[in-house]
């Protein structure tokens, strides 16, 4: 049932994580008087998001491609990347989580044989994220709790999901297409909740408690 990569697929992508990961720390212990680009009011640096951008790529197409469930009623899969997907929209957040999440997302189904998905996944993805984002920050006048505030992005993330290949499927598959609705509502459900058992430990990391409160 469960599609597991090779063992060489699985440490070229984890490799892949780690490279992402080491440059990041990299630049966050650099010495701030020896970054010329960091200003008073600018605690995160653009180099250091875009890093952070770059990583949480990899990590969300990985988290995609290591595991995935086919659904072969309309010959695509669900898997757990989509947790990735609703933290983009807040670490890094914003254009950036709109990238990480939809370049992300997209070499996930390059890598898996979906090229004729990557276009339409990149668009729904990074809307996900967008809408992670909007609502995340949005909400937080009336919202206090920072989980509740991402869990309800993640709903509008998994109606995004859902409506989008919905809308893209009808046209290559018809009726049967349908049938994919409850499946990306699953994916999307697990994705949420995934990502809310993430976020506590992901907020405690000084250089990314920062997006809580952009």
């Amino acid at each position: 049932m469960f599609n597991i990569l090779c063992f060489s697929q699985r440490k070229f992508y984890t490799s892949l994580v780690f490279k992402f990961y080491f440059l990041y720390i990299i630049l966050l212990t650099t010495n701030e008087k020896e970054r010329p680009y960091m200003t008073k009011n600018n605690t995160a640096s653009r180099t250091s998001r875009l890093t952070l951008t770059a990583m949480f790529a990899a990590i969300t197409c990985i988290a995609t491609v290591i595991i995935k469930i086919p659904t072969p009623a309309t010959q695509g899969y669900i898997h757990f990347g989509d947790a990735f997907v609703i933290l983009s929209g807040i670490f890094p957040g914003g254009f950036y989580g709109f990238l990480a999440a939809g370049i992300g997302s997209a070499l996930a189904d390059l890598f898996s044989g979906y090229a004729a998905f990557a276009p339409v996944t990149f668009i729904v993805k990074a809307l996900c994220a967008l809408a992670v984002y909007f609502t995340y920050k949005k909400l937080a006048p009336v919202i206090r709790k920072n989980f509740v505030r991402l869990a309800i992005g993640g709903v509008f993330a998994a109606l995004i999901v859902a409506g989008g290949y919905f809308a893209y499927e009808i046209f290559l598959y018809g009726p049967a297409a349908v049938t994919e609705i409850p499946m990306n509502l699953i994916q999307g459900g697990s994705g949420i909740v995934i990502s809310l058992i993430l976020f506590p430990a992901l907020s405690q990391i000084p250089e990314l408690k920062k997006y809580l409160h952009r």
